[in-house]
């Protein structure tokens, strides 16, 4: 057995023998990275199979923010029974430009937060409302915010799902694209197969 378990495959023209051996390294479980040129023009496929996974998504570390305000605010069913309460949270900024730098569904954690200690060291995922502020969702009521208190985000694994090259020339669903000039100048579609016409040509 092999120690290698990625293939790349550079400057080759997009035909039957490359559909078939990346449909055999997707049956394999083994990862395909292929990088082509055609003049001004340039392709980058990757097929990492199913059930990869990601560990850090950018490679930026979260910064450790200074907490403002957490509100706790109160949760009502539908009898109009208290059931919890929701935390939102709002972080201090130096400016109008500063931003807690968060998405929907990242995980945060807590440290030194005064008057409820119970976020301390837990995890939460994060609802954007502002660039200053997120929701955490329930949430220990155990006292009022005392006015300090620092929260960071975490990194977790995201798991990806790759599809294979064939399946990929056929239905591309959304087309990354690194030159500004071209996404003005022609869609990502038409670009996509005027990539695949030029194969017919090399």
């Amino acid at each position: 057995r092999s120690i290698y378990d990625c293939l790349v495959i550079c400057d080759t023209n997009i035909d039957a023998d490359l559909l078939a051996l990346t449909d055999w390294c997707h049956s394999k479980g083994l990862k395909v990275v292929i990088a082509l040129s055609r003049g001004p023009f340039a392709m980058l496929f990757a097929d990492f199979g199913h059930g990869f996974v990601c560990n850090d998504l950018n490679g930026e570390e979260f910064q450790e923010l200074p907490v403002q305000m957490i509100e706790a605010i109160p949760v009502y069913d539908e009898a109009g029974h208290r059931v919890g309460h929701k935390g939102v949270v709002r972080i201090r900024v130096a400016d109008e430009i500063w931003s807690h730098g968060l998405q929907d569904g990242d995980t945060v954690s807590f440290k030194n937060v005064d008057g409820i200690e119970g976020l301390n060291g837990n995890e939460f995922q994060v609802t954007i409302i502002d660039r200053t502020a997120f929701s955490i969702g329930m949430i220990p009521h155990e006292g009022e915010f005392g006015g300090s208190g620092f929260v960071k985000g975490v990194k977790k694994p995201v798991p990806f799902s790759f599809r294979p090259l064939r399946d990929v020339l056929q239905n591309p669903g959304p087309i990354v694209q690194s030159d500004l000039m071209k996404m003005f100048s022609c869609n990502s579609e038409s670009l996509h197969f005027g990539f695949l016409a030029l194969s017919h040509f090399v």
